[in-house]
């Protein structure tokens, strides 16, 4: 036997297999919403499911219809700063942040990017 047969698995897909469907991938931070089919016990897709078949405890919070409008009227400029908190936080309290840390770099720089297009005066455009 060599040492190439008993290498670890990548640490990219390792675990991947094990996983009761694609959407599950991330559970329960960043997976897909639960499959309504698998729920009934009636999903067809079984491990290509792109919805997450496992428990989910309770509800996920939803902005209620009045946040929603509010959020709609926030520019890019606004929203993206908090985004980037609220991601950088949950990536470090679930110990993915290294993981994560590409999403968190390019969420980083479009914050910048339009915080910089904001704050110029209408004659440095």
């Amino acid at each position: 036997a060599t040492s190439l047969q008993h290498a670890e698995p990548d640490v990219g897909t390792a675990g991947v297999e094990k996983l009761p469907s694609r959407g599950s991938m991330g559970h329960p931070e960043v997976c897909r919403r639960p499959c309504i089919y698998f729920a009934r016990g009636e999903c067809q897709n079984g491990s290509e499911c792109g919805y997450c078949h496992m428990d989910h405890e309770g509800r996920r919070a939803h902005l209620d219809k009045r946040n929603r409008d509010l959020l709609k009227k926030c520019s890019s400029a606004d929203v993206l700063p908090l985004v980037l908190k609220l991601a950088r936080s949950r990536a470090l309290d679930t110990g993915i942040l290294s993981e994560g840390a590409e999403v968190l770099r390019v969420l980083e720089h479009l914050s910048l990017t339009k915080l910089s297009a904001t704050v110029q005066t209408p004659e440095m455009r």
